[in-house]
């Protein structure tokens, strides 16, 4: 790794990030407590340490508090987690390390990114990390299956013969995911060929393995229910002997160092920035991490609601607010009618804001700096003619690139790749490319955005207005395809990809003739904004059965749930197809009968 990537994560990640720090020990005085002179020195212990953290964060303009009566301290989380930097120590309590673990799995859970120095006096650094990453990772309760793994473990197993317990490196490489058959070697391979002796299948045999790992986890976890029935989470993380040791969870990052108490390794106060870089530079984000660390520095430390010349215009804020208000529907409108009007103009003041960040001259160079470096690093070789070698090559350097050990199934990762390009998970508002399902047929929102507006139509919209509140909308019923055959035909503007529940589906839009399966549905009416986690909405169908030939179509009433958003670009584009289509004037020419 180049001075200049490392300078660049220790400038995104910390100097940048790191405004405010939040110190939570109950052998540290408070700013007051300190003041009192020879009673602080008296009453806490550790009050020289805690002096020399406070001029360490005064020198390096960081703001700081501190929190030394920590019996109710889950329940500050809210407040806890507005710091960007944490200084936590470990044993919250006399031999109790409960509270801390339970604290730093919670921030891990919030929406705010915090950085965590775990700072102990601890003799055993790697026991702390380890306790801190089984919490952090959690659901390691014995499965109810009877017939599963752990009861496939217990089967194996007698009296005589017993399975020895992993040990605190092999537990490690397994909830970090470095594990059979990644790293196929040592201890792992021992286990493994222990168990190849009963007669198991090669995936029954690594399930044994991490039956052997989750149960010797629930004996050291036996006092914390909470970790062992949490959720599972993903966890990085580095385990080594004369390293730096830190986690990766969620929302936060964590290093654990030393006390200058501490028999172990230990980190003197005004090292702890050193140190806490030696880990973030060991943890080596990547480049899209470090831009995107880099976007939310710039979105917390801009006043983008001045910075804008626009927005400090009077003519244009005037004129914002009567574009606003032109969109209600009436006078006083009830409130559940204004998400609508608002959404819309959330929507162009977030385009100014990307335009910002798109136009930021030290986000560009930044970015551009550590691609240079990065290419420089990778050494791609030069594939000639041969395009599949490139695509190949490429694809195992973008492995490398993204810092991923393990080897990824190119086939998903371009489905997640497209989906990634051409949609986002639906936002709230029905608009043109909202995506939609109902017993598993699909359809796209082909109307204008400017019509998906839940206001009255106007006087001269005279079947619009007879309508209303229903909302008719023009939606392209999709076609199910294959998605390796949906990859291959990705380039040519009529595939559409959508993750829904985790996975990816490849749609058609239109037929190979270029005709689309359009329909109008009749939306019960109400506001276009829909809540987020349960995206559903009224309409109708008009639709008959296709044995009933004789009888009139009717309309029926449908729930429909929304799965995803197509892109504005993208839905623009399927949007000048949809009228290509429906302004076509006839066939213009006659093809041959042969």
């Amino acid at each position: 790794m180049t001075d200049a990537y490392e300078g660049a994560i220790v400038e995104t990640f910390r100097r940048n990030a790191l405004r405010t720090a939040h110190i939570i020990d109950d052998c540290f005085p408070t700013y007051g407590e300190l003041a009192e002179g020879e009673k602080a020195k008296t009453k806490f212990k550790e009050w020289k340490l805690a002096t020399e953290l406070y001029d360490l964060f005064r020198a390096n303009q960081i703001p700081c508090d501190v929190e030394n009566t920590v019996n109710s301290i889950q329940e500050d989380v809210e407040r806890i987690r507005k710091s960007d930097l944490i200084v936590l120590d470990y044993n919250l309590r006399p031999m109790d390390t409960r509270l801390s673990i339970s604290l730093v799995r919670s921030l891990a859970r919030t929406k705010h990114f915090n950085t965590i120095i775990v700072y102990t006096a601890a003799d055993d650094l790697h026991e702390v990390w380890l306790n801190i990453a089984m919490a952090l990772r959690g659901g390691w309760a014995r499965a109810a299956d009877e017939s599963g793994p752990e009861a496939r473990l217990e089967g194996l197993e007698d009296e005589d013969k017993k399975f020895q317990p992993p040990s605190r490196e092999l537990m490690a490489d397994h909830i970090v995911g470095r594990s059979v058959p990644v790293h196929h070697t040592g201890e792992w391979k021992a286990i493994c060929d222990e168990v190849a002796d009963r007669d198991l299948t090669k995936e029954q045999r690594l399930e044994v393995v991490d039956a052997l790992v989750r149960r010797e986890v629930r004996k050291m976890l036996k006092d914390d229910q909470d970790s062992i029935h949490a959720e599972v989470h993903s966890v990085d993380g580095r385990w080594k002997k004369d390293g730096p040791l830190w986690l990766q969870s969620g929302n936060c990052f964590v290093a654990i160092m030393g006390k200058p108490t501490s028999d172990g390794r230990s980190v003197a106060p005004d090292k702890l920035f050193d140190a806490l870089d030696a880990a973030l530079c060991d943890w080596r984000p990547n480049l899209l991490q470090i831009i995107v660390s880099e976007i939310q520095n710039i979105l917390e430390s801009d006043a983008i609601a001045t910075h804008e010349l626009h927005l400090r215009d009077p003519h244009t804020q005037v004129s914002l607010s009567y574009f606003l208000l032109l969109a209600l529907s009436g006078g006083a409108p009830p409130r559940d009618s204004l998400d609508g009007p608002i959404h819309a103009l959330l929507d162009k003041l977030v385009e100014g804001v990307r335009q910002r960040l798109v136009t930021d001259r030290d986000l560009s160079k930044l970015a551009g700096d550590l691609l240079a470096k990065e290419l420089e690093r990778l050494e791609i070789p030069d594939y000639g003619n041969d395009r599949r070698a490139r695509r190949t090559g490429l694809f195992k350097k973008a492995q490398e690139m993204a810092g991923r050990e393990d080897e990824l199934d190119a086939l998903q990762a371009l489905l997640k790749l497209n989906a990634f390009l051409s949609s986002e998970p639906f936002r709230g508002q029905l608009t043109t490319g909202t995506v939609f399902e109902s017993g598993g047929v699909h359809w796209v929102c082909m109307t204008p955005s400017c019509d998906m507006v839940d206001r009255p139509p106007a006087d001269d919209q005279d079947w619009l207005k007879r309508l209303h509140p229903m909302k008719p909308i023009v939606a392209i019923r999709l076609k199910s395809k294959d998605a390796p055959k949906g990859l291959k035909e990705a380039e040519n503007s009529r595939s559409l990809f959508i993750r829904k529940d985790k996975v990816v589906h490849v749609f058609d839009v239109t037929s190979d003739v270029g005709s689309q399966n359009y329909e109008f549905i009749y939306l019960r009416g109400g506001p276009m904004v829909l809540d987020e986690e349960t995206p559903t909405f009224e309409g109708f169908r008009m639709w008959r059965d296709e044995n009933a030939v004789e009888l009139p179509a009717t309309l029926q009433p449908i729930t429909y749930r929304v799965v995803g958003q197509v892109r504005a670009d993208y839905a623009s584009r399927f949007l000048q197809q949809t009228g290509a289509w429906l302004s076509r004037i006839g066939v213009d020419f006659i093809r041959s009968a042969n």
